[in-house]
């Protein structure tokens, strides 16, 4: 069966919870004692989804989870190149005898570069969440936070958060709950959809779309 050797062939790019997140989407209980080969197997042996929605699940999956390992992969990278400048930045203020020490000054410069910049499919409650992160590990003043996560955002998400009121614009929890609102479906809407999308003869994974 074409189906077979294709969630094979997914599966090698994938891990055990890759799997189990798929069976979970499709209504497959699976335990902790399961191997990688046995959850394979039930998601074969399942014939409640079409195949074209399986394969397209699991793809998807694989990506969310490869993206997020990345991005958390580069805030780590990023996290560990600024602590070893750190020394740097401190003899440097001290040489021009500033008054502050570098935990309470942040540098605009090395700001940007720790922000992570948000890509257009990317989770945005996993970027909400490391922003918050750098800004408090960088001593950012919270009444900058929104400017600077609007700095390191696409200019058209920059633009839709201008049509929010004056009074609420520079309330970081305020940006924050707007951008999981409208930015939020990529995991949770898309297993919702696929969750309720069951194999019926006129209808396939595209209509999900």
């Amino acid at each position: 069966m074409k189906w077979k050797s294709r969630i094979l062939a997914m599966a090698l790019g994938g891990t055990k919870e890759d799997l189990k997140a798929l069976a979970a989407d499709i209504g497959i209980e699976v335990t902790d004692d399961m191997t990688f080969i046995n959850i394979k197997n039930l998601i074969i042996k399942n014939a409640s989804y079409d195949a074209n929605f399986r394969k397209s699940r699991l793809t998807f999956i694989i990506s969310e989870r490869k993206s997020e390992e990345t991005l958390q992969r580069d805030q780590l990278e990023k996290e560990r190149s600024f602590e070893l400048e750190k020394p740097k930045i401190q003899a440097e203020q001290s040489s021009i005898g500033s008054i502050k020490s570098s935990e309470e000054i942040c540098p605009r410069f090395y700001l940007q570069r720790m922000l992570p910049q948000f890509e257009k499919d990317g989770d945005m409650a996993l970027y909400l969440t490391l922003c918050e992160r750098q800004f408090n590990i960088l001593k950012v003043p919270p009444d900058l936070w929104v400017t600077y996560l609007i700095s390191s955002l696409p200019a058209v998400i920059g633009r839709l958060l201008t049509r929010e009121p004056d009074t609420k614009i520079h309330d970081f929890e305020y940006v924050k709950t707007v951008l999981l609102q409208r930015f939020k479906m990529n995991a949770e809407k898309y297993r919702i959809l696929f969750s309720q999308h069951k194999k019926v003869p006129e209808s396939t994974w595209k209509d999900c779309l």
